[in-house]
């Protein structure tokens, strides 16, 4: 009988520490969807350097945005870019209701958006891994966004001090990628049958390529690519 009696406390405790293990899998669940195309990544431990002045980050906070990875689409997230480490960082709230910054792998990756930026992940030449902001299809403009970090001895105590975003631009047609500086260069990217188009487009629109909103190179990039040759 008492052989019994164990067996019974011991199949109930079994019982309750699963419909736990259950209720905690669900609340979290819940709260982040636990996806793990998602949240598959590394848990963000970059430490900044004592003293250091300004921020790896692209934007002041998270921002709105979306991500698309293997082509599902995670919509509603709290997102950022680490510049000076490229990494795409995810800031989410955990069942306890802490605040965990991961890094979003870039393997999967098709796209991200924050606010109205697009990025992606590119392979330079070198191996390395980036992000860029990008518009277009076939023809497509990319800016490839950094941070450095550099000493400053100008005071009696040396300070690390993050940059401003520094830019490189290129244009890629069908695959092939080319830099621009200014208005001049962008067009002579182009074969020279529609240089003369492009260049008018830009002076009649007031567009410096540098310095462009978004709407106006995703303008750009649509017009551009409609010239090209089947």
């Amino acid at each position: 009988m008492r052989l019994l009696s164990c067996i019974g406390f011991f199949c109930t405790l079994l019982i309750s520490v699963s419909e736990g293990l259950a209720q905690q899998t669900f609340v979290s669940d819940s709260l982040y969807g636990f996806d793990p195309l998602l949240y598959n990544g590394r848990q963000y431990t970059y430490l900044l350097p004592r003293n250091a002045e300004g921020s790896p980050n692209y934007y002041q906070d998270f921002e709105q945005g979306t991500v698309a990875i293997k082509n599902k689409t995670y919509q509603g997230l709290k997102l950022n870019l680490d510049l000076y480490n490229q990494m795409l960082l995810i800031r989410y709230f955990n069942h306890e209701g802490a605040s965990v910054i991961m890094e979003i792998p870039d393997v999967w990756l098709n796209y991200a958006r924050i606010g109205d930026d697009l990025y992606e992940s590119v392979t330079r030449s070198d191996g390395k891994h980036v992000y860029c902001q990008f518009v277009g299809d076939r023809v497509r403009i990319r800016t490839y966004l950094r941070k450095d970090l550099k000493l400053e001895n100008s005071s009696t105590t040396p300070v690390f001090v993050f940059s401003k975003a520094l830019r490189e631009q290129y244009v890629v047609i069908d695959d092939k990628q080319y830099p621009f500086r200014n208005n001049r260069t962008f067009v002579k990217v182009f074969d020279s049958s529609i240089q003369i188009t492009i260049s008018n487009y830009l002076k009649n629109n007031n567009i410096k390529v540098t310095k462009a909103a978004m709407s106006e190179m995703v303008a750009l990039a649509d017009f551009c690519q409609k010239l090209l040759k089947p």
